[in-house]
């Protein structure tokens, strides 16, 4: 019997690792994770939901073979622990290995991945599977926290004492005492660390040593288990999650608690709800693009302020309607630091979307997006627009052209200048260098 837990334990999930828009068969999966798969995106596309899986793991049938198809949404699904897919953005940089190395470095660019935990997971080590990356990267830090220290709080216990402390509960002590004269039931205060996040913590601990199949990940939380010995473990994990406290004082909880959620409650970082049998770990993969290069604008381009979905404007003046959030906005500073205002501003806008090369079909930017740049120039008051795409190979430009729209008498602006820039995350260095160069020279 001990053999058969020690074998069950070491069985490791398959890793499937697909682009965004490549097909998935059944024979991929095996009937029964295929069909655990197909339910879980059935469950999350109701017309109430704001946005419907379906709209982004397409089922679709050719030739009598059912296929799943994801589309702009990246990450990790889990079905059943036994079957893991990692979906991979679709970039021209190599292989798999390179390509997971450049999708975890672009997901450190979102908020949900700050600070030490994620800089110190094994980025360099591409054969990692992705989950238990973002395993290692829990583990880390929690690691962090202990090196904080473990917050206190008052707790609420109750015992049977041999001295008055707190309050009496009379129903439980003459049940208890009621031969006892000498012994008290009492509910008091203690100063502990038995807090909610502690025990949501350990929780999460205990269920990521069962469910990792990395041996360092698995050693590192039994290790971290070991310091949570005076911790219970939640038995009521909505009950605890409403009772984490926000204050200023337990700010270096809030990332673990908010991914305690993610592993516990199979909650992702879009709307969509997890199984027990599926969870899914995905990310919005124009969001992670437009984080990025604002990250790297920010590391790159010193001179300027960047600001992101700042909403400030709206469509319609009278009633303020149509909040418009352009994903960048780049403001000239002066050399201490500050934006006056003659400072020149620059809107950049990341599409991730695929250009072609057929200047008949207008590279294939569609006319939304430039009624969309036209609206942030008008209402933004500004020239230069910085629409950027990603680059791939099948695009032979060198560049795109300008798109120019000259002003009329008694119009608001006098120019407006979209320049399309695309973006080649096979060579960053390169592309951070030349879009610098072009915002410099737009500024001119």
């Amino acid at each position: 019997m001990v053999v058969l837990q020690i074998r069950e334990r070491q069985m490791k999930p398959k890793i499937l690792t697909i682009r965004e828009f490549q097909g998935i068969k059944k024979e991929d999966l095996g009937e029964i994770n295929f069909n655990l798969f197909e339910n879980f995106i059935e469950e999350n596309s109701g017309d109430d939901l704001e946005e419907r899986l379906s709209d982004f793991l397409r089922i679709s049938s050719h030739k009598g073979v059912k296929v799943i198809k994801p589309r702009n949404y990246v990450g990790v699904i889990n079905i059943d622990n036994k079957v893991q897919i990692e979906i991979l953005p679709k970039v021209d940089i190599g292989d798999d290995c390179k390509l997971r190395k450049l999708f975890l470095k672009m997901l450190s660019s979102l908020k949900e991945f700050k600070g030490k935990s994620f800089k110190n997971a094994q980025l360099n080590d591409s054969k990692l599977p992705i989950y238990e990356v973002f395993i290692q990267m829990y583990l880390n830090e929690v690691q962090e926290l202990l090196k904080k220290g473990l917050k206190s709080d008052y707790v609420t216990l109750k015992g049977n004492l041999p001295f008055f402390k707190g309050k009496l509960l009379v129903n439980q002590h003459i049940k208890q005492n009621i031969v006892r004269k000498d012994r008290f039931y009492m509910a008091y205060d203690e100063f502990h660390i038995n807090r909610p996040e502690n025990r949501l913590i350990k929780t999460t601990l205990l269920k990521l040593n069962k469910i990792s199949s990395n041996g360092k990940n698995q050693l590192l939380a039994k290790r971290l288990l070991a310091e949570f010995e005076m911790v219970n473990q939640s038995t009521n994990l909505d009950k605890d999650f409403s009772l984490v406290k926000k204050d200023r004082n337990a700010q270096f909880y809030q990332n673990l608690i908010h991914w305690s959620e993610v592993f516990l409650k199979n909650k992702s970082f879009s709307t969509f709800q997890g199984t027990q049998s599926v969870n899914a770990l995905l990310f919005p993969m124009e969001k992670i693009f437009e984080a990025y290069i604002a990250k790297q604008l920010k590391t790159k381009c010193s001179e300027w302020k960047v600001e992101t979905q700042k909403r400030s404007k709206y469509l319609f003046d009278i009633p303020k309607k149509f909040g418009l959030k352009p994903d960048i906005i780049m403001s000239e500073q002066d050399h201490d630091g500050i934006k006056r205002d003659n400072n020149k501003s620059i809107v950049l806008d990341t599409k991730w979307k695929k250009l072609i090369s057929d200047s008949s079909e207008n590279y294939g930017i569609s006319q939304s997006d430039m009624y969309q740049m036209y609206a942030y120039a008008y209402k933004y008051d500004v020239e230069d627009i910085i629409l950027i795409y990603p680059k791939h190979k099948e695009v032979k430009l060198a560049s795109f052209p300008s798109y120019i729209q000259e002003g009329q008498k008694n119009e608001h602006i006098k120019k407006i200048v979209v320049k399309v820039f695309l973006y080649d995350l096979s060579n960053e260095e390169k592309s951070i260098k030349e879009l610098g160069n072009l915002i410099n020279k737009a500024s001119e």
